[in-house]
Order: structure tokens, then sequence, then C-alpha cells
């Protein structure tokens, strides 16, 4: 029954992803995105057959008497990114998963231990027209043309290696791959075929990979590289989450600062800042420290120094705080950017194809939220960080032998 019911929704849902894609274009509903069939398959999988996994997995486990128990729902998330953060279909989606929590919060009624539910934002998400709709550009053709010499590579709202397929398409195929990976490790039919599904996935890595797995995707590498002609690394790299953009020099050792970027590319800083698309960006300093530079103004974060129009004013009180703690990252890029935020519409430019994102600051995806027992204390002070958060809910699990999170 559960089988064919998860089949059934699937066909459903497919049917109504095509159906509401088509009502967007015809109603001419702005902001949006393409989407394909291949995106519909894709939604099917994560608002339908993984959301009913994961669900029997907490379920399962549940009743099994496990100390703690949790799972992320990406149903939403997967809608959101296409059709738009609060549309129709994204707020029936929404109720779908409400539906769920509300059945877990059933099953923890008959459980052979009391539990205590808990429910968190991953993260939010922004909508708004994407940096490419808006401007006929990407942030990479903007980068290059601020560069003195050298190449760039980056997504720029397709992929590099499957040109007709969008990024925003790569991120569900991404948990479809992981699942048949996972899935190619049992035994039987079952595992045979995910491992057949499996190998024909081009954007695989070689983690759980049999010998045979291992031959055929050093072939395709081998392939690949003859076909790049045994190119090197290009001079800088450019990626995108949402409304972040992160540019790395691939060649030069270490993170570099401002002085250095000047002498490499002296206009590439003033290109970027000056554009209308970008709020802000940060970039360290040999003397200085971190600084984060807008169209007219500068924030030196380690003084709190500000010159001219703060460029982190528009993206809310603690934007400091959350820049600061990126730059403290050891993997933080050579340059971090952030789009223009716009408040009268709470929109943001994502620098990937999706109509709804989150990666940087700016609009709801800086608005989280923890719905939980309201004898478990939640601090008065202001949460930054998701270490913040995991020390809250461990120090909640330590204090009470029969909270759950």
């Amino acid at each position: 029954y559960g089988v064919l019911k998860t089949i059934l929704h699937t066909v459903v849902e497919i049917v109504s992803e095509r159906r509401s894609a088509f009502h967007q274009r015809v109603s001419r509903i702005e902001p949006r995105i393409h989407r394909s069939w291949t995106y519909a398959v894709m939604r099917a999988w994560a608002t339908v057959i993984q959301l009913d996994l994961q669900v029997a997995a907490v379920v399962g486990d549940m009743l099994a008497g496990r100390p703690a128990v949790y799972t992320t729902f990406l149903a939403y998330d997967e809608v959101a990114h296409h059709s738009g953060i609060e549309r129709p279909e994204t707020l029936a989606t929404l109720r779908k998963v409400d539906h769920q929590i509300a059945r877990i919060s059933r099953i923890a009624e008959i459980s052979p231990r009391p539990y205590r539910l808990i429910v968190l934002s991953d993260h939010g998400q922004t909508q708004g027209a994407t940096f490419l709709q808006r401007y006929g550009e990407t942030l990479e053709d903007v980068v290059r043309s601020g560069l003195s010499n050298g190449d760039v590579t980056g997504p720029a709202g397709r992929s590099p290696d499957h040109p007709g397929e969008t990024e925003g398409e790569a991120n569900p195929r991404a948990y479809l791959s992981a699942s048949f990976e996972e899935a190619s490790h049992e035994d039987g039919a079952v595992g045979r075929t995910a491992r057949r599904a499996a190998r024909l996935d081009h954007y695989r890595d070689d983690i759980g990979l049999d010998e045979e797995d291992r031959a055929r995707s050093g072939d395709r590498d081998s392939d690949a590289n003859e076909g790049r002609g045994g190119e090197s690394p290009p001079e800088l790299s450019v990626m995108a989450s949402g409304c972040l953009g992160l540019i790395t020099f691939p060649h030069r050792p270490g993170r570099l600062t401002r002085e250095q970027i000047d002498d490499l590319h002296p206009d590439l800083l003033d290109r970027l800042r000056a554009h209308p698309g970008i709020g802000f960006l940060l970039v360290d300093t040999d003397a200085d420290g971190p600084l984060v530079l807008g169209a007219e103004g500068a924030h030196w974060l380690d003084t709190g120094r500000i010159e001219g129009p703060d460029p982190l004013e528009p993206f809310g009180p603690n934007a400091a705080g959350h820049v600061m703690r990126t730059h403290r990252f050891s993997n933080c890029p050579d340059l971090m950017v952030n789009s223009t935020v716009w408040p009268e519409l709470d929109e943001v430019a994502a620098f990937e194809e999706l109509v709804g994102s989150h990666g940087g600051i700016g609009g709801p995806q800086s608005h989280p939220f923890v719905l939980h027992p309201v004898d478990l204390e939640w601090p008065r002070d202001p949460v930054v960080g998701s270490e913040t958060v995991h020390e809250i809910l461990t120090g909640w699990m330590r204090g009470r032998e029969d909270s759950t999170v």
C-alpha cells in the first residue's frame, strides 16, 4: 500500500509541477525561472519519495527508542528555489511537511520513551529576480571585466560540464545521487539497481565506489582533462550560493589581501563595488584587517570605523557580526561578495538561476526560527552562528535525559 501510494503521489507531483510552471508562464508571474521536465522529476523525488523515506526512518527510530533522532526536510526548500518562497505550490508543500511533523508528534505519544520535538529552520530564503535577469550579465562576467589578465571559471547559472542543465537542477540531482549511492551498498536487486543508476551520474565523486566504478570514474576524468587540453586552473574561480559570491585565486597560496589584489588587478575591486547589483564585498587588508566595501562607503570590522554610508546598514544590526564570523573561517575566500538587497521588496539578486535563494544575507533568509517546548530555555542574547545553536541544543540534552532533538 505504501509503495503504491508513493508512486501515485509521485506522478501527481510531476503533473502538478508542470501545471504550475505553465501557469507562471501564461500569467507572466515575476520573478520566475525556467523549470524543465528534469526538475519536475527531481521535485517529485524531494517532495514525495524522500519525504516518505525520511518520516519512515524517524518513526522507526522513535519506536525503537533511540535517544536522539533528527532529520532535514528538503521538500519546501526545493520548491521555493524554483517557484518562489510564498507561491501557492510552495505553501502547499509546506503544509505537506507540516502534516508529517504532526504525524511524528502523534507517534511520540505512543513511543516507548518520552520525546520532545524541536523544529528549527535550516535556513531561510529570499526571493527576487536573479542577477543575470536584472543586469544581463553574471557575476563571472563582472569579475572578468575587472581583470588585467588571466581567465575566470565558475558556474554562471549553467553547469559548466552540462550546459543544458541549470545549477538549480544540479542541487536536487545531488540529493538523488546521494540516495542512490547509499542504496548501492545494499545486497540484492535494490543494491544492483542503485549501483547501475549511480554509475550514470557524471557529478558523482569516488566515495564508496568499487574498483569497476573507480576505473570508470578515472576514464571520465582522463577524457575531461584531454578535452580541456591539459589546461591549468584559471586565474580566478567564481562560485555562487544564492546572493553570496565566492571569488578565489587558485594559483595564489593563502588568502590575498586588498593590497595584493590591487597589484594584480587594479580595477577589480572598484568594478565589483560600483556594480548596482552588489551590496558589499569583504576583503582582508595588510594593516587594518577585514574590510567591507560598498559603492560609496567602507566598514573596518576590527575597529568598527566607517567611512561614508555603511555598506552593511541595509542588512540589519547583526550583519557586522555575521560577516566577521565568516571572515574568521580558515577557508574564507579571497573575496566574498553579497548582492544588493531591496528592503522595500524584501528581495535580493541571486548569482545563480534560482528565484528563491539563500547563502548570503538580506531579506527573509536572515530571520531564522526555533520552535521549542517552553520549559527548554532559549538565551536572551542574540544567537549568531550554528555553533551557538549547537551548544544550546546539546545543553538541553545534557540537562534532561528525556529530551530529544
